[in-house]
């Protein structure tokens, strides 16, 4: 797929009650289809009365969907989600042997040292709040962010990221330790 800029616009429309929102569809064949996630929606949990797999399966009126990697809630992005379980687990197998580059961006907070990095402080999977975003140093594990500066102003950097590993909100936690929060980070 080429780069480029997408015009997107969310539909929503009120039933009864229910929300129904219509994603734009990136990209669609056979075995999965690419969907534009906006922030604020889960992927699939199961507690929330909209999450993204509910969405798809009802904007495509298909039955079951799977998701084969998962953007957070607060994240926006291009999320994969398989229309069959084969696709879904040929899909699966391949971010799980890591032949799929996965590349976040962001704002942060002032001006990083290097215009290329690496960010290696180990981080628990649950953090104890803003006071220690590492978590508990028992459960503290190995884990890597690689950022690269695209851009600076007088106050920002927009960077973009790439997790190594795969801790929970790795970049947040990543960014806040090396004293460059994500903007509009409200945690």
């Amino acid at each position: 797929m080429k780069h480029g800029i997408f015009l997107l616009n969310y539909a929503f429309l009120f039933k009864k009650k229910e929300i129904i929102i219509k994603l734009p569809i990136l990209f669609q064949n056979e075995s999965f289809i690419v969907i534009d996630k906006p922030s604020g929606i889960s992927v699939h949990n199961n507690d929330a009365s909209e999450n993204l797999l509910k969405i798809v399966q009802q904007q495509l009126s298909q039955e079951t969907i799977f998701p084969v990697h998962r953007l957070d809630k607060e994240t926006s992005g291009v999320q994969i989600l398989a229309l069959n379980k084969n696709s879904a687990q040929k899909l699966s197998d391949e971010f799980q042997n890591k032949r799929v580059k996965k590349f976040y961006i962001g704002v942060v907070k002032g001006h990083l040292k290097n215009q290329q990095g690496v960010w290696s402080f180990k981080l628990s999977d649950r953090s104890e709040g803003r006071k220690n975003p590492q978590g508990l140093a028992a459960s503290r594990l190995e884990c890597e962010t690689r950022y690269e500066v695209l851009k600076t102003s007088q106050y920002f950097s927009y960077c973009q990221f790439r997790i190594i590993t795969g801790r929970q909100h790795q970049i947040r936690k990543h960014a806040t330790l090396a004293k460059h929060c994500l903007l509009g980070d409200s945690r």
